[in-house]
């Protein structure tokens, strides 16, 4: 008579064998994250990088008009910060994850919360452009090629490193890795 634990190992291996490139994807974007997440704050405040400080700066004088609606169509809209060097999305998208981040974390949006704000976003992003290097991996060739390929970007010091800072590279090679995919 076959023990219930008999089953149970059966049952695992051919899981692993279906599933297990999901198992390894999922394991290598969780270490990926964390990895991009460790040691935000690497400055201590002293916001080294001056594209961080630009991006900041400008991002902070968006503001929605809330006495006049009227100023959202006009060239002096407090929604134009008048400095598009990087373009528009990686501004608009961090002043709005700053306004809907839970209030305990950022209540008024100051200057070193917009900072580890955009830090994490940048994570975030690379993150994504890590499991978008999967699907395109698992596409052209296997879902284990697709796994190869993440684990290299997500150990990639080159990413890793960027990902510490609020700069428009990741966020830029992730929307071209979609892109791509797509």
């Amino acid at each position: 008579m076959a023990t219930p634990a008999g089953g149970l190992l059966p049952k695992a291996v051919n899981f692993l064998k279906e599933k297990g490139h999901l198992v390894a994807l999922l394991a290598i974007t969780a270490l990926a994250l964390y990895l991009r997440l460790y040691g935000i704050d690497w400055d201590q405040g002293g916001h080294f990088h001056p594209d961080e400080r630009a991006i900041v700066d400008f991002t902070r004088k968006i503001a929605f008009p809330t006495d006049d609606p009227s100023l959202l169509f006009d060239k002096e809209s407090p929604l134009n910060p008048k400095w598009f060097n990087y373009g528009s999305l990686p501004l608009y998208l961090l002043r709005f994850v700053s306004y809907i981040a839970p209030p305990q974390w950022f209540h008024e949006a100051t200057y070193d919360q917009v900072f580890l704000t955009g830090r994490a976003l940048s994570a975030v992003f690379d993150v994504i452009g890590i499991v978008v290097i999967y699907l395109i991996g698992a596409k052209l060739f296997s879902k284990w090629a697709g796994v190869l390929a993440s684990f290299l970007i997500a150990f990639s010091v080159l990413h890793i490193g960027y990902s510490h800072f609020l700069a428009t590279d990741i966020m830029l090679a992730a929307l071209l890795v979609a892109t791509f995919y797509f």
